[in-house]
């Protein structure tokens, strides 16, 4: 989820623990957590950024983009947010029916294509070379026959508007839930809402930090109207 915004490498978690020795010559440990990134670690030279980041400050950072998002759908009527939603499955549904039927299309070409170059070359006309075209047209026909099989179930998904209503109904009472138990959940819960709401943060170097929001999350407001850059400090 958290990854390095200069090489794109996905930072890992650190615990780090340093003792030092006080004044009075007690030890003393110190312990933090950070999000390292190991390509850096590993080369200097394959990253630009920082081979460390400090784990609070981009954690913070998160919890403010979540609680904001919280702080809007408690604002936002039920009905005009289940409407976004139906809206936004409506428009990708959209789009995915017009690039399967493309793909159907030119799958139907290239089969009709070959099928003609099989023609001229048993009229003995000039063609492809017929050992090609037999060892085409099967792949052709498979990848025309695939494109049909997703094109059908894309307008199976479609035709179940009142399905998509169930769905989007579960996923706001789920967040209006969350809304009102995230800041007294236990740390494992709060990671699990964290997980569903926020599909990737980019940390810069400095703590600039991206946040993208998940399409559970910002299918009910607009599709990126919550993403959010912001400096960490």
């Amino acid at each position: 989820m958290i990854y390095c915004g200069s090489c794109g490498s996905r930072l890992g978690f650190n615990h780090y623990i340093n003792e030092r020795t006080l004044a009075s010559g007690d030890p003393k440990q110190y312990e933090r957590n950070t999000y390292r990134c190991y390509k850096k670690v590993d080369n200097s030279k394959a990253c630009t950024g920082q081979t460390t980041y400090m784990a609070a400050w981009i954690n913070e950072a998160a919890l403010k983009v979540v609680r904001r998002f919280f702080s809007l759908a408690k604002r936002t009527p039920n009905e005009e947010m289940l409407n976004a939603a139906l809206n936004c499955t409506n428009n990708i549904s959209s789009i995915s029916l017009k690039h399967a039927e493309a793909a159907v299309k030119d799958a139907e070409k290239a089969v009709s294509a070959l099928e003609e170059e099989a023609v001229k070359s048993l009229m003995g006309e000039k063609s492809l070379d017929i050992s090609i075209i037999n060892d085409l047209m099967p792949k052709k026909k498979a990848t025309l026959e695939g494109a049909k099989e997703h094109l059908a179930s894309i307008r199976l998904e479609i035709e179940a508007e009142s399905a998509a209503k169930e769905k989007h109904q579960y996923e706001l009472k789920s967040i209006r839930t969350w809304a009102d138990t995230f800041d007294d959940a236990s740390f494992d819960t709060k990671r699990m809402i964290i997980a569903q709401l926020l599909e990737r943060v980019t940390v810069h170097r400095g703590y600039k930090i991206h946040i993208n929001m998940s399409i559970t999350a910002k299918q009910f407001f607009g599709t990126d109207t919550l993403n959010t850059t912001l400096k960490a400090s």
